[in-house]
């Protein structure tokens, strides 16, 4: 499997026609991730589909496009944009309804990890 990219806890492969597999590195389970994202992509949310979750693998839909970083430093996206997207999102995510009524707090939402979609679907 192709790698595709790597993390501080977690790498992701191309794995199928479609999709990807992110596996943690130190093994634990991609569950509770899974069930976050399913969350999300039931209430809109700009996450990929989930289309499987066994212990440290994650298979979600393939995303084609830069992260917002590689973005804008080849310029293809002004700063300002890209800040007022990257905003945004966090925004639109704190404003989400969720279990006990607090916001959702994404620790790691920033231009390395937010992909610039370029199907637009």
């Amino acid at each position: 499997m192709e790698l595709l990219a790597s993390g501080r806890n977690a790498e992701v492969r191309a794995y199928g026609p479609g999709t990807v597999l992110r596996r943690y590195h130190d093994g634990r389970s991609a569950a509770a991730e899974a069930e976050v994202i399913k969350k999300l992509h039931v209430l809109g949310y700009p996450v990929p589909a989930v289309r499987a979750a066994i212990g440290p693998d994650l298979v979600v839909e393939r995303v084609d496009g830069p992260t917002m970083a590689a973005a804008l430093l080849a310029g293809d996206l002004a700063l300002e944009k890209g800040g007022a997207l990257l905003a945004a999102l966090h925004d639109r995510l704190h404003g989400l309804p969720w279990p006990g009524g607090q916001p959702l707090l994404h620790l790691d939402l920033h231009p390395e990890n937010a992909l610039m979609r370029t199907d637009q679907s």
